[in-house]
């Protein structure tokens, strides 16, 4: 497949750039060098006090409408749930301090504030980002320049300062481009096994990680926009490196948890049913991918849409299978 021309490359790439973190070029480094570095103190102090009002918000918010997660569930570091935060809510917070920083960015009235504004009034990269860091853990923050702004830097480790800023190149953050290591991730955070995602084959090219967590259920690896697009610049290679390459090729999803999928869906292999071919074997994965390979610009992108759906609409459908 080629790469994607015209209007439907444009929303790929637009996709890549939602999370993805951007290049440093000399423009970005001379712009953090004369504008933020000399009021890096200040900036950093300005995050923690609009982190500490956050927190009060999303708290009582959490009070008051609490998620109604399962008691089994809330060990599992995938999930999220009120009685651990700020575990578990990285994307959240770096979403809520990222709108609180940019609504001040019009009206400064703040040292460190004042100094993002000009920044980005020159031409300043100000970006969400979201990957992986430090090979160890999925981590969401704020791209300024060449600087790293961790604004839930303790959503890991509770016991670490909540709001922390280093330069990008040396903050061991890197974009979701490697499903191998996304593989590791979950493993060694989550506490989860992890196996290739040959259930539904539709889905492989595009979601070609599915896991149990510790407890014991079944989730496909929702992968952000900006890993999709990646994996669709690479012509699929990072799903299919997965699949078939990866240290995890050889795994298969436990006869137990395959049982109870099959019995959600009673008709996966007749034709009609988007999940054909459940558990199949490497050809039906492998014609899955040149599928997805032959498809001209608006096919695909109609696809990866649906995939996108159907992978939300299956994890919550498993999240729901009865357990044995």
């Amino acid at each position: 497949m080629a790469i994607p021309e015209g209007h439907i490359k444009d929303m790929f790439v637009r996709w890549a750039d939602r999370y993805d973190a951007r290049p440093v070029d000399e423009k970005q480094l001379e712009l953090t060098d004369r504008i933020l570095v000399p009021e890096l103190g200040a900036i950093e102090a300005e995050l923690l006090e609009l982190r500490k009002a956050f927190d009060v918000r999303i708290l009582q918010a959490l009070k008051d409408d609490p998620p109604k997660f399962p008691k089994k569930l809330l060990k599992d570091p995938s999930i999220r749930n009120h009685f651990t935060y700020p575990v578990g809510y990285c994307a959240a917070i770096r979403d809520g301090m990222f709108e609180d920083v940019s609504a001040q960015l019009h009206c400064p009235s703040t040292p460190g504030i004042s100094a993002i504004s000009r920044f980005v009034g020159e031409g300043g990269c100000l970006k969400k980002v979201g990957g992986i860091q430090h090979r160890q853990f999925f981590q969401n923050g704020i791209q300024a320049g060449a600087l790293w702004l961790d604004a839930a830097n303790n959503t890991v480790d509770v016991d670490s300062p909540p709001v922390k800023i280093s330069v990008l190149a040396n903050s061991g953050f890197q974009n979701i481009d490697d499903f191998s290591l996304c593989g590791d991730v979950i493993e060694s955070y989550w506490k989860s096994d992890v196996y290739p995602q040959r259930v539904f084959p539709y889905l492989s090219p595009l979601f070609p990680i599915i896991y149990v967590s510790s407890g014991g259920r079944v989730h496909v690896l929702p992968i952000n926009i900006s890993g999709i697009a990646n994996n669709v610049f690479s012509d699929f290679k990072m799903a299919e490196d997965f699949m078939f390459r990866s240290r995890f090729a050889g795994k298969r999803l436990p006869a137990k948890q395959m049982n109870r999928i099959k019995r959600k869906y009673p008709g996966a292999n007749k034709s009609e049913n988007p999940f054909e071919h459940l558990n199949p074997d490497d050809s039906v994965i492998a014609a899955s991918f040149e599928c997805f390979r032959s498809l001209n610009p608006n096919e695909l992108f109609s696809r990866v849409e649906k995939a996108i759906d159907l992978t939300k609409g299956i994890n919550d459908a498993l999240e729901n299978i009865p357990k044995i």
